[in-house]
This record gives C-alpha cells, sequence and structure tokens, in this order.
C-alpha cells in the first residue's frame, strides 16, 4: 500500500483509507519552523546548538510564538486547508524543497561541524 496516507499511532502505522471520504472527512498538516516552547528555549540554550544556529540564517532558527502557531493552526481547520504553515517563510520551503534542500543539506553540513565537535567534546557542558 505505498500510496496510502499513513498515521503513526504508539509506534504502529495506521493506514488511513477512503473509508472516511462517505463523511466528508479530510486530514491536514501543519509544518512549523521553531516554536517558542520550553522545549525548544531549553534546547536552544545548549552552546552546541547556539554554536549551530549562529551558522544559520538567523530567521531560519527564530521561534515564532505559540499564539502564532495557534492562530495558524485555528485559521487552517477553519478554512480546511490542506496544509498550515508558519512563519511565512516556510510555505515556499516546502514548495522549493526538492530543488533546495540538497544544496541546503550541503550547506548545513559544512557549517555543523563545529557544533557537532562542540556536542562530542567530552568537556561539554551537561544538558
Amino acid at each position: 500500500m505505498p500510496n496510502r496516507p499513513r498515521l503513526p499511532l504508539g509506534g504502529r502505522t495506521v493506514v488511513v483509507t477512503g473509508a472516511a471520504k462517505g463523511i466528508g472527512a479530510t486530514a491536514g498538516v501543519a509544518y512549523f519552523g521553531f516554536v517558542d516552547t520550553d522545549l525548544v528555549g531549553d534546547a536552544f540554550a545548549r552552546p552546541q546548538v547556539d554554536t549551530f544556529r549562529r551558522a544559520l540564517p538567523a530567521f531560519l532558527t527564530r521561534p515564532i510564538p505559540v499564539d502564532d502557531a495557534a492562530r495558524a493552526l485555528v485559521d487552517g481547520i477553519e478554512a480546511r486547508a490542506p496544509r498550515v504553515t508558519a512563519p511565512a517563510w516556510v510555505r515556499p520551503a516546502l514548495a522549493l524543497r526538492g530543488l533546495t534542500d540538497p544544496l541546503a543539506d550541503r550547506w548545513i553540513t559544512g557549517r555543523a561541524a563545529a557544533a557537532v565537535r562542540q556536542a562530542e567534546s567530552p568537556d561539554r557542558t551537561p544538558p
């Protein structure tokens, strides 16, 4: 069943069939950059993550407020949108990912070395 949507559920994958179409059910997906939560804040406080962030354009790792993410979700659900994105740069990045991902991978890999060395250092600060 390679072309059917799949949902991860408790370590298993549930295959979604067309049965829900009869009742008008649909599914969408949300794509966000970083959302300003405690989890993101804790991760961003790590020195190796900070090193990695400084190697990227600032807009890529700038967290959006939780309220902005929630508003995007509500608006998307109300519009029955198949995709919800936030912040604004995510939508074009998704549309161009077939072209930009290989370039971004090479660019990021070259700049991530310092952060990886820092993360693997025996004298690093524990989380």
